[in-house]
């Protein structure tokens, strides 16, 4: 079980700096 939420938690933690990433780029076009 604990294997199995510490893959969830990556995989969002891995989300949520995908998202940063992106809205980085955008910024970085805009500016």
């Amino acid at each position: 079980m604990k294997k199995v939420v510490k893959v969830a938690v990556n995989k969002n933690k891995h989300v949520q700096e995908m998202k940063a990433l992106k809205w980085r780029v955008v910024v970085d076009v805009c500016l």
